[in-house]
């Protein structure tokens, strides 16, 4: 099947290639001359292609399963019964995923493709271009949850993905505390793309992984504890429920972004975008008795610039359950 694929491929091209000559003779950047003789070059690559057409070597399928980035981080014992669990499908371009709404079965690692997401109740007007493409992880963070998908996920190409089952993401959770930690930060990937697509859509996913690897801490906080969300940094809050107390109070519900911004400190969710006035320095109160996990990223584009004399430290209580996890990047 390789083969033939490639045959109609080249054959294509090479067809393509003997109009484009023909167009250069007639607006005269060509000679006669010069033309037949590209002409008869081509046509012999076309008779040796019949005759003898190039073999593709296709990756095996065990190969791309391991290169994956979010596989090939997990140590040996967690990685080895993943990639035995793991499905290959390849699908066509304008197949969905998962819709917006239902139940999380299972991840979507893309291995090659681009898949469009688009949601009825996230805003994403800033987002120019709503794609993931192959190195990505979708629906990582649901299945972390265990709450409903946040978005469609539509094929915007053929794409080659593997699909993992939530049973068997959840139970490698139990196995190591750095393998959940490892995966939380993961599934910031692609939270942050959906929420806050002007300052991470510009950066490729290669760079997203870096920033979570280089420049990102997790962290546990206990019931009541204060957390300073710097100038520098952008929040995420994960999972639980937090409560400002100020000048504005405000019921934020996971997954939401806390942005520091000039003068005020913004507080970006799946459903509302709610902004704490200068000078009122809100204090964030957990409300749930769930971990309250909060990812923090340093800011590396040039086009959101800090001057710390402009900017407080917002402060984030939280008063949850026995303790709560965040992250700093």
């Amino acid at each position: 099947l390789h083969v033939v694929k490639t045959r109609q491929v080249t054959y294509s091209v090479l067809n393509h290639l003997i109009d484009y000559i023909q167009n250069l003779e007639k607006v005269g950047l060509l000679e006669e001359k010069e033309m037949l003789h590209l002409h008869d070059a081509v046509q012999s690559d076309l008779k040796r292609l019949l005759r003898n057409p190039p073999l593709v070597k296709f990756p095996k399928i065990s190969d791309l399963i391991s290169a994956h980035p979010l596989l090939r981080e997990l140590p040996p014992s967690v990685r080895e019964p993943l990639e035995l669990s793991t499905k290959e499908i390849m699908k066509l371009s304008g197949v969905t995923l998962y819709r917006e709404g239902s139940k999380p079965s299972g991840i979507w690692l893309i291995s090659n493709g681009v898949v469009k997401w688009t949601s009825k109740s996230i805003r994403n007007k800033h987002s120019l271009h709503p794609v993931f493409t192959h190195g990505s992880n979708l629906g990582l963070y649901e299945v972390l949850i265990g709450k409903p998908y946040m978005s469609d996920m539509v094929t915007d190409s053929v794409v080659l993905c593997f699909f993992i089952e939530s049973d068997k993401i959840l139970s490698i959770l139990r196995s190591d505390p750095a393998v959940e930690d490892f995966l939380w930060q993961q599934s910031a990937i692609a939270l942050s793309r959906i929420l806050l697509p002007q300052i991470f859509e510009k950066l490729t996913m290669q760079d997203m992984r870096a920033l979570i690897a280089e420049r990102s801490k997790m962290t546990t906080c206990l019931r009541g504890e204060i957390i300073e969300i710097p100038y520098h940094c952008i929040g995420f809050l994960l999972e639980g429920f937090i409560k400002t107390h100020g000048l504005q109070e405000e019921l934020i519900t996971p997954p939401a972004a806390l942005i520091p911004s000039q003068g005020n400190l913004s507080f970006r969710s799946a459903e509302t975008s709610v902004s704490a006035p200068r000078g009122g320095e809100p204090e964030i109160v957990a409300s749930s008795v769930e971990n309250a996990l909060v990812l923090y990223t340093h800011q590396v584009l040039q086009h959101i610039r800090c001057r710390g004399s402009q900017f407080f430290s917002p402060r984030i209580v939280l008063s949850s359950g026995d303790k709560s996890k965040s992250n700093y990047f």
